[in-house]
């Protein structure tokens, strides 16, 4: 007895609770219809397919419940809820200078000059190191100012009135003249040229008209991202193989999901109390401010023992500045 011949009743599988509860009311299956969508694209899932998020608003990402709106916090939690203080102020010493106190950008000194050096009269040492470098006796200039440099208006040096009135020459003349182009230079064509009335009245051939046509390419085996099922595919039954490669991928056992940012701290922390070692670990580091760093306003203090001192024979020799130039015969 063939297939045909059984009768309605002999050729039905029986289904199992599973499979009739996977079944829509119109009779199709539901993970039939699941694995009939489109694919959907994970790229922004975040802000297409959640609920929109408008970041810089004080709105939280959730709501926050009465309970918690409505919770006394405690002790610990207040304290943890505090703003991080300066711990500069506790050290005003040790902080940053105001702005532009050793650094370039301010309209004054860089510090206040006392009445006392205002009025001060300066020796003689401080007098011969005040002046500006002279030249010897015997310089003499070989140019005048701007000789081979950019800013003057006149020519680089005066022209003589013998080359003013001299006469031409043939040769001088020949090397006046510009430099000429090569007479089988060709410039660059324009972008845009005029059409010839040959060009604009020829008439193609039919290898000119079959190279000027566009390639045309098939679509290739596409179709729609949704099509209609088969009544015979939407009554199959699916095979033990076929339902385990439908399942969805599964986490692994030893798959620790993040923590939250936000966790509750244990009763046990909030009645804990510090030890001396770890408030001394807790304390900011102060550091020296870079002002200070780069630069040291003592450098040219001169201490009181520096003042008083007697320099020898030697030191004062060394101290002697430099003659250069002409000397002075002592005849």
């Amino acid at each position: 007895m063939s297939e045909k011949e059984l009768p309605a009743s002999a050729t039905k599988r029986k289904e199992t609770p599973k499979q009739s509860a996977n079944k829509s009311s119109n009779g199709r299956s539901s993970r039939v219809e699941e694995l009939a969508k489109p694919k959907m694209s994970k790229a922004e899932w975040l802000t297409s397919y959640q609920e929109s998020l408008v970041w810089g608003n004080q709105e939280p990402l959730w709501p926050v419940s009465r309970a918690a709106m409505k919770a006394v916090p405690s002790d610990r939690v207040e304290v943890l809820a505090k703003s991080k203080t300066n711990s500069q102020e506790a050290f005003p010493d040790k902080c940053s200078r105001p702005e532009f106190q050793y650094s370039c950008g301010r309209p004054s000194v860089i510090w206040e000059v006392s009445p006392a050096a205002m009025k001060g009269q300066p020796s003689e040492r401080i007098e011969m190191l005040s002046r500006h470098k002279t030249a010897p006796a015997g310089f003499t200039e070989d140019r005048s100012d701007y000789p081979l440099g950019c800013g003057r208006s006149s020519p680089i040096w005066e022209v003589s009135e013998k080359t003013k009135n001299a006469s031409e020459r043939p040769e001088t003349n020949r090397l006046a003249i510009a430099k000429r182009t090569h007479p089988s230079y060709i410039p660059c064509k324009e972008v845009q040229w005029p059409v010839s009335q040959n060009a604009m009245r020829h008439q193609a051939n039919t290898r000119v008209e079959d190279l000027a046509r566009p390639k045309s390419r098939s679509d290739g085996q596409l179709r729609d991202p949704q099509w209609v099922i088969r009544k015979a595919t939407l009554k199959a039954d699916a095979s033990a193989r076929i339902q385990e490669l439908a399942k969805p991928k599964q986490l692994s056992e030893r798959y620790v999901p993040d923590r939250d940012v936000e966790w509750r701290v244990h009763r046990l922390h909030r009645k804990s109390y510090l030890s001396e070692r770890l408030k001394a670990l807790s304390q900011p580091i102060i550091r020296e401010s870079m002002d200070i760093v780069q630069f040291n306003p003592d450098a040219f203090k001169i201490r009181e023992a520096a003042k008083k001192a007697v320099i020898s024979a030697r030191v004062n020799e060394l101290a002697q500045p430099i003659q250069r130039g002409m000397r002075i015969s002592t005849a």
